[in-house]
């Protein structure tokens, strides 16, 4: 029966490996002595890069597949990280303008009234200056009272024509009537393109006879007082806003993969800005610091970007050094907001209108690493204990196809139970994954493949039987060129390593 018990053991060992030749039935003559030799794959994983950093989740972080350039970006946008409404910052004056005319009556009059046989009239055409003192206005809109007031007479008739000014579609002309009065304008368009910040008027008067002269001077002045901006069209002044500070996490998973340095080669901040009733020319300076959650920081200060419509781009050196930090644990960030650098632009604002500001940062996956720590899980086929018991020696076996460019080594394959508790250690040497070589522009030209043979000791052995999962924990290096130099390097979407774990081993059977 124990005899039997082994037949049906080897049997079972048989089927598991899907190999007859691994069994030297030819041997059974004698076999009290007979270590037959078997190789049984117990692992197998496929690793893409797209795979490998694809998000399941993270407020703001995607991974985008650049396909026209054949590359993978990290990519995150942190909304609203500044709003600003203009008009809140531009304070009307709380007088527009002032107009002030004086008309000269015969002295004879002062206190008679006018003897005809015709009316006395005035007429007077100028321009008075606009209290506007952000900058050049060339049209504004806005809604106003003009209050004026007549000295000098008991009765008149007036009208008030201001001859660059709009309401409705058509030139303002008004009616003066009494000592005093409040004439509304609702919405009212000055235009100032011909003379910046002059209002053009025209004021005509009419004493009719029989009326009472009281002073030599008739005078009528008019304010535009109580006024509120619906839209401005102009040169504003350069002002400055500052952006709270704040900060975001870029929520990049993959990250939590690696422990180390990386070096992006080209990654970029961008600022965004979205205008609704704007239009204004801008610039921002931005400070930026990067935390890695472990003690380590990095700081960058922003300005001179590259303009692509409302978008800001920064790229410059110490924007690598932030990024590859990396910050895995948060972004803080602080900053100013020029608007009309220099003055000299052409602005619209509308009396709603905001420009809100967003921070985009995209990290292409051109990059150099070294001595970085790579951790993965790899699910491991169950090995029976009677199988383990008679395995006198046993190496693992790791076939790789390497289609990425980095190296994999200097580390442990750690042998996990099935609560994912540490069991034993494997160490592997620098050889264990090699890389596939690069030429000067950092791509792969062939894969590499490459196979590594790791001898267990008795305890590794042993402990195969409670493994459910192997962890891979080694030193991630980008690939050399063809002289043997390390050079940054460009992670493509669709590059793969392919690796399958086997277990070599020789069986103690000392009766059948």
């Amino acid at each position: 029966m124990k005899k039997l018990g082994m037949l049906l053991l080897l049997g079972s060992l048989l089927c598991a490996c899907g190999d007859e030749e691994l069994l030297k039935l030819d041997k059974l003559d004698g076999v009290e002595n007979w270590t037959p030799e078997f190789d049984l794959q117990v692992a197998y994983a496929e690793y893409s890069v797209w795979g490998l950093i694809r998000q399941e989740s993270g407020a703001g972080a995607e991974i985008i597949r650049d396909d026209a350039n054949d590359r993978l970006i990290i990519r995150h946008q942190e909304n609203d990280i500044y709003t600003l409404n203009i008009m809140d910052e531009l304070t009307p004056p709380a007088v527009l303008a002032e107009i002030d005319v004086n008309f000269t009556l015969p002295p004879a009059l002062v206190g008679f009234t006018v003897p005809g046989p015709t009316p006395l009239d005035f007429s007077k055409s100028d321009q008075v200056g606009v209290d506007f003192q952000e900058g050049e206005l060339q049209e504004l809109t806005a809604s106003m009272t003009m209050n004026y007031t007549v000295i000098g007479v008991s009765e008149y008739t007036a009208t008030i024509t201001l001859n660059n000014v709009k309401e409705n579609g058509a030139v303002i002309s008004k009616v003066l009537s009494g000592p005093s009065g409040a004439i509304t304008l609702t919405d009212a368009v000055f235009d100032f393109t011909a003379t910046p910040n002059s209002l053009d008027y025209t004021l005509e008067l009419e004493v009719p006879v029989g009326a009472m002269v009281n002073s030599s001077q008739l005078q009528i002045s008019f304010t535009f007082e109580n006024i509120t901006f619906t839209e401005i069209v102009g040169k504003i002044n350069e002002k400055t806003f500052s952006i709270d500070p704040g900060s975001f996490d870029m929520n990049v998973d993959f990250w939590d993969k690696f422990e180390g340095n990386f070096a992006f080669t080209t990654p970029r901040v961008g600022l965004i800005v979205e205008k609704t009733g704007l239009e204004f020319p801008f610039d921002m300076a931005m400070d930026f610091t990067a935390y890695d959650g472990e003690g380590g920081s990095a700081h960058a200060s922003l300005s001179s970007p590259q303009k692509s419509g409302d978008t800001l781009w920064y790229g410059a050196a110490d924007i690598a050094n932030l990024l590859s930090l990396p910050p895995k644990d948060r972004i803080d960030y602080a900053g100013d907001v020029t608007l009309n650098p220099g003055g000299t632009g052409e602005i619209l604002v509308r009396h709603d209108g905001t420009a809100t500001v967003s921070a985009i940062i995209e990290i292409p996956l051109e990059l150099q690493v070294d001595d970085l720590t790579f951790n993965d899980t790899i699910d491991v086929g169950k090995i029976d204990q009677d199988i383990v018991d008679k395995i006198l020696e046993a190496q693992l076996r790791i076939l790789t196809e390497n289609h990425i460019p980095l190296e994999l080594g200097n580390g442990d394959l750690i042998l996990l139970d099935e609560g994912y508790n540490p069991i034993d250690a494997i160490e592997v040497d620098s050889s264990f994954i090699k890389a596939p070589v690069v030429n000067a522009m950092g791509e792969v030209t062939a894969p590499q493949m490459s196979t590594c043979r790791i001898k267990l000791s008795r305890e590794n052995i042993d402990n195969l039987v409670r493994t459910e999962y192997f962890l891979l924990s080694v030193t991630a290096s980008t690939a050399k060129n063809s002289g043997g130099a390390q050079v940054p390097v460009k992670i493509k979407p669709d590059a793969t390593l392919k690796l399958s774990v086997g277990v070599e081993a020789k069986l103690d059977i000392t009766d059948l």
